[in-house]
């Protein structure tokens, strides 16, 4: 192998030369070498594949190249790069699944009280008190004489007397009192029996046609049995409880008449004067109870349930 003097490298010239020929030497690498360069004090004459220098130069020749040295040693690190620009957005994730319900919040405070309801229907009046006993009117008959039609017991007391299938048509009783007394199957006929008290009374079968009854007190008397009042006066008369079932009151004047509780049941009022009649509770014609028709405003009533 031949090499080139390390002399020689240090004059530019050759440097130079050696620079654009390596490659052409380097095909020929491991061959016997071709090329020589003449040189004269620095200065290069040239290079030869073959023949002689001219006289006076040297000439060097450029032997076959050498083996690949080995890689040297990696140098510093550079510096780090410019940060990137910032790539688009990504897609959005899906909605997490929902958290837990919160504890339940503080129980608000009170509202305001609400307006007042309207006021209710008035009540049914109460049940009027039973009369005194008036004294025997003047010119009266005994209270205990025999009974007989067109009597005047006028102001007797005559509670609890037995006085069933009695005669007295058209008999004065204004004012009597006959509470508690049994009446059964009497005669009463035209008779006047105006501001009388029969409360709690039998007057079961009992004929009254045309009797007057104005203002008289019958609570609780039972006048059942086909009781006959065809046309007979009960005007302001006070038949609280009163039982009339299946009665005949045809044509009869109830005007103002209180009947509260009162049982009408099959009770026939054909051509009745009802005029400012008191029901409550009363049970009517057709079975239905007076309280129950009423109802929305209306008061307790038996109009419109007076047929059986």
């Amino acid at each position: 192998m031949f090499l080139l003097d390390k002399r020689l490298l240090a004059i530019p010239a050759i440097a130079g030369v050696l620079a654009l020929g390596l490659g052409g030497f380097a095909a020929a690498a491991g061959q016997a070498p071709t090329y020589k360069i003449c040189v004269k004090l620095g200065v290069v004459y040239g290079a030869k594949s073959n023949g002689a220098c001219p006289t006076g130069t040297s000439a060097v020749v450029i032997g076959a190249q050498g083996p690949i040295g080995a890689q040297g040693r990696a140098g510093p690190k550079g510096p780090a790069g410019a940060t990137g620009a910032q790539g688009p957005a990504g897609v959005a994730g899906a909605t997490g699944l929902q958290g837990p319900a919160g504890p339940t919040g503080a129980t608000g405070p009170q509202g305001p009280a609400g307006p007042a309801g309207a006021t209710g229907p008035q009540g049914p009046a109460g049940v009027a008190g039973a009369a005194g006993a008036q004294g025997p009117a003047s010119g009266a008959y005994d209270c205990s004489a025999a009974l007989y039609p067109g009597i005047n017991l006028a102001g007797c007391n005559l509670t609890k007397a037995e006085l069933a299938n009695a005669a007295l048509s058209a008999a004065d009783l204004a004012d009597v009192t006959l509470t508690g007394a049994d009446l059964t199957g009497a005669t009463l006929t035209g008779a006047d029996l105006v501001g009388a008290t029969l409360e709690s009374a039998a007057l079961d079968k009992v004929t009254m046609v045309g009797a007057n009854l104005t203002g008289a007190n019958l609570p609780y008397a039972t006048l059942t049995g086909g009781v006959d009042l065809v046309a007979a006066n009960l005007t302001a008369a006070n038949l609280s409880g009163v039982n009339l079932l299946g009665g005949d009151l045809s044509s009869a004047n109830l005007t103002n008449a209180y009947l509260g509780s009162a049982n009408l049941r099959d009770a026939t009022l054909t051509g009745a004067n009802l005029t400012g009649v008191s029901w409550f509770n009363t049970t009517c014609p057709d079975g239905t109870n007076s309280n129950s028709n009423g109802g929305g405003g209306v008061p307790s009533t038996c109009i419109g349930h007076l047929f059986p």
